[in-house]
Formats: structure tokens, sequence, C-alpha cells
């Protein structure tokens, strides 16, 4: 898993239990949702919207290709060859 935290810090804490984990990860995730400049559900909705008809347009237009649902997932898993 590339990263740019510090080795020594990731071992130590994926050495936690994990109940710790878990706890460190709502509270990582926390001090994300606390940022001042987070976008209101409209404005996610009309971003969210905005992409969507962008890529519905590139697919239209043909300057991007679907990929076929198995292969899609071959390569989120990692077992694409």
């Amino acid at each position: 898993m590339p990263t740019t935290i510090d080795p020594n810090l990731l071992q130590r804490l994926m050495a936690l239990p994990e109940e710790q984990r878990s706890e460190l990860a709502g509270c990582l995730i926390q001090s994300l949702d606390d940022v001042d400049t987070a976008a209101t559900p409209e404005e996610v909705k009309a971003a969210w919207t905005a992409e969507l008809n962008r890529r519905a347009a590139d697919i239209d237009s043909g300057a991007v290709s679907g990929v076929p649902y198995e292969e899609a997932w071959r390569q989120i898993a990692g077992t694409d060859e």
C-alpha cells in the first residue's frame, strides 16, 4: 500500500487492536469532516450532477469508452493481468 506516512508510525498504528484502529479511523474521518470549507449538501449535489453530466457527455461523444463490469472489478481487486 503506497503511502507518504512514516513507515514506522504506520507499522505502530497497524499493530493496534482492531477496536483502537476503528476509533482512530473515526477520529481521523471526523477531523476531515470538521474542516470549515466543507461543502453544503446542495453544493455536493450540484458538483456530482455536473460530474455525471460531463462523464455522460464524454461517453456519448466517444471521447471515452466503458469497461466491462468483470474487467472493472478485476482492476479494482488488483487481479487484472
